[in-house]
Formats: C-alpha cells, structure tokens, sequence
C-alpha cells in the first residue's frame, strides 16, 4: 500500500510539472521575443521537451497494470524525474532586481574562479573523473564579473597582478563578452564553458602611483583600457572643507552611544591637530578615521576624569600620550645626544659647523639636529661630499650639493671675478643611514662660508631650507617636526635656556603658512625663537651674529688666500664639483623606469616568479607586469623607509 501511494504521488508530481511548464500563464507569450533570442530558444526547447515527456507517459503502462517496482527501481525513477525537473530550471546567476542604483562590487578575493565564475561539481575536483557531457547548468557560479554587469567592478591592482587573472581581466574588457571557465582548466585538460554572454562591466583599478606609471610603461593594452586616472587626497583647504569636518565630528560623537557630549573646546583642538596633520595653516586633513579615534580616546579619557563632556585638555592628553608611545625611537636619540654619544652642540660658536635639521620616523615622525661640518684645504678638487662619495646620498641631495656649489661661485664671481679655487669636503657627522632631499642646502652652505670666511657660527640656533642657485630660500618638508625636535633638546641641553640665551630655528620664509606648532612652544616664545629668512645672506646675518658685508669681506679675504696658494698648484679656474660615478639605477626612479635590465634584476630580488604553479599547471607571467611590479614595489619601498632621512 505504501508503494503505491508513493507511484501515486510521483506520478502527480511529474503531471503537476507538465502542467506548470505547459501553462500560457506561467510561460511567457513567445509572440512578443525575437525568434533568435537566447530565452526564445530556451522556451521553445522547454516546451519540445515536454510535449516529448508527455508522450512518452502516455504509451506507458499505467502504475495499476506494472508489477511492483524494487525500492532501487522507485529511487532511479525518482532520480530521473528531479534530472529532468533541474533541466527544465533557470539558474539565475545574479539578481540585481532589489538593487538601488548600479552594482559596486569590491571583491575580497581575486582568483579566476571568484572573479570570473565556476562550475560546482565535485568531479571538477577530480582530475581522474570521466567528463561528463551533460552539465547540469544550475551549478554554474556567478563570479565578480557577473556580479558587477550593469555596474561597477573595484579591484586592487597588486592583488590582481599577483593572482595572475590580469590577462584575463584584459581579455574580458576586449570582448565585452564573458564565460564560465570549468574548474578542472588548471590541469591543462579541456576546457569546458557556458555560452558566452554580453557583459557591461566599468573595472576601476587602484593602486599605487608608481604602479600606475609603471603599467602605463610596460604594458601596452592598459592604456587602451584605462585611460583616465584620478588621485585622492587627505587634505583639502580650510575654507572649503572645516565646516564639513567639523559637523563630520560633531555628528559622530552626538549619535555615537555612549559617548560623553562634544565640548566646544574640544572640538577646536581635535581641528587644530587635523590642521597640524595637513602641515600646511591653510589646510586640514579630511579622513573621519583619525577624528573618530581622537572622538573615542578622548572619551574615555573624559571619563576617567568623571567629567560631563569631553574637553580641550582631555584630546590634548591623548594626543601626547599618542607621541609617547609612538616615540620611543626619538627618545632614544635624545638620550644619546644629552649623554653625548652624538655629539651635538647647543650653546657657543664653531668655526665650519652648523646644527641643520633632519625628519625621521616610523609610525610617529620626528625631527632632529643633524651636526653638519665643512672643512677646506688648498687645492682644486672643489667641492664635495663625504656620504655622497661613499654612495649614501639620494638624487635630490646630489643636486644640492651642486647648487651650494653654483651659489658660493657665484658670490665670489659676480663680486671679486675671482674663481673658486679650493679644495673643500662637507659631512653629516655621525649620520649613518641614508640622506636624501634638498631641505639642508642652507645649512651645508652657511657651514662652507663661515669655513673659508673664518667666520664662526652660532650652535644654538639650527637651520633648515633649500635654495636656489641664486641664494633664494626654498621651502622644505616636516617643518613643525624639525622646529619642535630641537626645541625640545635646547630645553634640555642649552645651558642657558630660559636664563637669556638665544635659541631657535632659521626657516625660508615661504614655511611659515605651514606652521602648527605645539602650544608648549608658541607659549615659551621668549626663550625660542623662529627666524624666517628669504636669502641666504639673511640665514648667515642670524647664523653669525654679523653684517652680510662683514661676512662677505671675510669670505673674499679666504677665497683670494686659498686662490694664491693653489696657484703654484696650478689648479683649474673652474669650480669643480664631484658628483661621483653613475648613480645607483635604484636610486634614480626615472631613470630605473627606463632600464628593463635593472628592473628584472628588481624583481627576482622581491621573488617576482616568472611563472607560477598552480595545482601542478604552470602559468606564465607577463614580462611587461612582472618589471611593473618590481618598479612599483621598489618605489613604494623606497619611500617608505622611515629610517631613511630626509634632511
């Protein structure tokens, strides 16, 4: 009895079936669809198909007049209804039906399959399974792409050069068209796909700039696809962007639970350390990341206060508690400069020498003195550095050296007609790491001056600017991180600090709108002082405590003495100036884009694999991507050594 109820309810379940597909209110009017449609010729098949089932059960027996089927036989039965049941289904890939506005897709993953779709089997995984020819099609998984039609495909560059589907990616764009590859193409058996389908996908890319330009170099079909390119910032000027900061905090704190109200002061010092981050008065720093972590700290600094709101003084104790913790590394070299490991003076004057200024910094950047020395001797080898003649020097720092050197010629030149001649070398003193940029061309030649001039200078004030080479002061980087790093050493090594001595710091006047300094140091302005200079015969007058005309007379009295003394040498009349051999190619990023050569030998540094094993298939790397990505991690490494100093 249970049998045959169980044929019984088969039997209606297939009927029930026949009637649903056969059923002009269920199938939609084929009048209305181009014969040659995709769906057109599904529905046609469908109805083929069924017409053909019905057919079939109507010359076979009915369940009445068959022998009683084994439970085996009832299974197979059962199993080949629901076969024929899924063909007739329509796999829906991606439903986008509830969807406001296009798709943006930013996918977490970035292999062929998750980008580009899959067939779910558990043969797929099974190099030794026997094809089957007939897929079932409601196993076919959508990918990334299919996701995004209509829409917007997000991808992070480095991520997808590094899960080889780049090509695949630029295939894709070419046709417009996409398919669904089998699993089972990793072991070089034959692929076996969908039909290809249309797609319109916007693919947006992003990455570093480096990389960009190095796509852009070496791979000839990423320009055709990606011709435009958009760069974001983090700051943005006051006047258009603090009233939307502002309110981004206040909202954020007003509807964020728990959170003690928003002070009125507090909120004035969380846009002043924005203002501070930008390095510029005249800018803020527009990333909600960093004002909602001062938001949360500083309430729970207000609470331990048992305060009602949180208050200028609570934000100020989270910033240095911030500085504290992230400064270890300075303190360090504080440390070592008052025991006088690096030796550092604060107070007196020195023939040849000068405290220029250097930034540095791993997840807190800093600024330090830098003690830098110039000494002369007779001869004509010119000018020169120590650490770019040992190869320590990056680019920029190389062509201040050769515009010190164009500037002091200069000087003498225009005024006396007399050349340069001289042996001179310049040295950042007990400096060990790498020095780059132009921001201590002031410093070096206030160092060279006072060494041919006699002249000595004063070692409580330090120095920071580039220049041009007619002796007009260039603005530079980090300038709050230099003027409060030596600030705070002459707090505790000058010796006659805040006991009438003079001390401070000599910047180009064109940093002045960049600076935010603590308030510590604005409040402690009689005993520190910054001194904003356009010339470098300004930075000498400070420096040196004398008249430009003094220090000019003395400069021209050593020049001529080192110009007769070298005569008997029989020297050259032109300034010499050593620039060392060929520089570095990875040193010279334009140059390194240029110079395959160098670049290969990048990438099999970083372990860039010409080819790549995936489940036992080798897949070959493009040559053009392969030296893309070794430019761009190299550049990116580059400038992200923190260690490196920036003078």
């Amino acid at each position: 009895a249970k049998k045959k109820a169980h044929e019984t309810a088969l039997g209606s379940f297939g009927r029930f079936i026949d009637v649903c597909f056969m059923d002009e209110s269920i199938m939609p009017s084929l009048g209305s669809m181009d014969d040659d449609s995709t769906l057109s010729r599904y529905i046609k098949w469908v109805k083929k198909n069924q017409l053909d089932t019905i057919e079939k059960r109507a010359v076979t027996p009915s369940p009445s007049s068959k022998p009683l089927e084994s439970p085996a036989s009832m299974m197979s039965n059962l199993q080949s209804i629901l076969r024929e049941y899924r063909m007739k289904q329509v796999n829906i890939l991606v439903d986008n039906s509830e969807t406001k506005g296009k798709p943006v897709i930013i996918p977490e993953k970035y292999s062929l399959e998750d980008l580009f779709g899959y067939y779910n089997d558990e043969s797929s995984f099974n190099i030794f399974a026997k094809e089957n020819p007939e897929k079932d099609h409601t196993k076919y998984v959508a990918g990334e792409f299919h996701k995004a039609d209509g829409g917007y495909l997000v991808l992070d560059t480095m991520k997808l050069l590094r899960s080889m589907s780049f090509s695949k990616v630029l295939d894709v764009l070419e046709k417009g068209r996409l398919d669904i590859p089998e699993r089972r193409w990793f072991f070089g058996r034959e692929n076996s796909m969908t039909e290809e389908v249309s797609i319109d996908t916007r693919v947006v890319l992003y990455g570093s700039t480096h990389l960009w330009y190095a796509l852009n170099f070496y791979v000839s079909d990423f320009k055709r696809f990606f011709k435009s390119s958009a760069q974001f910032v983090t700051r943005e000027r006051i006047d258009t962007a603090l009233h939307e900061v502002a309110a981004n905090i206040y909202s954020y704190a007003k509807k964020t639970d728990g959170i003690l109200p928003l002070d009125m002061s507090a909120l004035e010092a969380i846009l002043e350390e924005g203002i501070r981050e930008s390095g510029n008065q005249q800018k803020i720093i527009v990333k909600s990341d960093m004002y909602h972590d001062l938001v949360r700290l500083s309430d729970i600094q207000a609470k331990k206060d048992d305060a009602k709101a949180i208050q200028r003084k609570h934000v100020s104790e989270v910033i240095n508690q911030s500085r504290y913790l992230n400064g270890t590394i300075s303190d360090l070299i504080d440390d070592a400069i008052i025991e006088g490991t690096i030796m550092t003076e604060f107070d007196g004057e020195k023939k040849g020498q000068v405290n220029g200024l250097y930034v540095s910094g791993f997840v807190e950047m800093y600024g330090k003195p830098g003690r830098i020395t110039a000494r002369v001797a007779v001869g004509g080898k010119g000018i020169h550095s120590i650490d770019q003649d040992i190869g320590k020097t990056g680019p920029s720092f190389k062509k201040s050296i050769a515009t010190l050197s164009s500037i002091l010629s200069g000087i003498v030149s225009d005024e006396k007609e007399l050349a340069l001649k001289l042996s001179a070398s310049i040295s950042f003193e007990q400096s060990y790491n790498g020095l780059d940029g132009d921001s201590a061309t002031i410093a070096q030649l206030v160092a060279l001056i006072s060494a041919i001039s006699g002249v000595e200078v004063k070692q409580s004030i330090a120095v920071t600017g580039s220049a041009d080479q007619y002796g007009n002061a260039q603005a530079i980087g980090g300038v709050n991180y230099k003027v409060e790093g030596f600030y705070e050493l002459c707090r505790k090594k000058g010796e006659h600090y805040g006991k009438g001595g003079e001390y401070g710091v000599v910047i180009p006047r064109s940093n002045v709108k960049h600076l935010q300094l603590r308030e510590e140091l604005v409040e402690d302005k009689d005993n520190f002082r910054i001194y904003a200079v356009d010339t470098i015969q300004q930075a000498c007058e400070v420096l040196m405590g004398k008249e430009w005309n003094y220090i000019q007379e003395k400069l021209f009295d050593g020049a001529q003495r080192y110009f007769d003394a070298s005569k008997e040498n029989d020297v050259k009349e032109t300034l010499a100036v050593e620039t060392g051999g060929r520089p570095d190619d990875t040193d010279d990023l334009e140059a390194l884009l240029h110079d395959p050569v160098a670049l290969s030998d990048l990438a099999d540094k970083y372990g860039i694999q010409k080819e790549m094993t995936v489940d036992g298939n080798s897949l070959a790397m493009d040559p053009g991507v392969r030296l893309a990505m070794a430019y761009a991690i190299h550049a990116d490494a580059m400038e992200n050594v923190k260690g490196f100093l920036k003078p």
